[in-house]
């Protein structure tokens, strides 16, 4: 997937996959947000060792699960 920031890409990813992939990966951001909420960075590294790496972005882990969620409501 390509785009110039995280909005673009993750449009990327919608136009390319159905409903029930984009209602699963809200689930994971959720169930994720939900079982780590003091140690998010840690549980984030854990999954995908570090890539991608949202400080990269300017994002913190936080904020970056918050902005995926956000394009994928659209």
């Amino acid at each position: 997937m390509w785009g110039e920031n995280i909005e673009e890409i993750v449009e990327t990813y919608m136009r390319q996959s159905d409903p029930d992939m984009r209602k699963s990966v809200m689930r994971e951001i959720e169930n994720i947000k939900a079982d780590h909420p003091f140690d998010l960075d840690a549980a984030f590294e854990n999954l995908f060792g570090g890539e991608p790496d949202p400080a990269l972005w300017g994002y913190t882990t936080q904020s970056f699960l918050n902005e995926i969620a956000r394009v994928l409501r659209q």
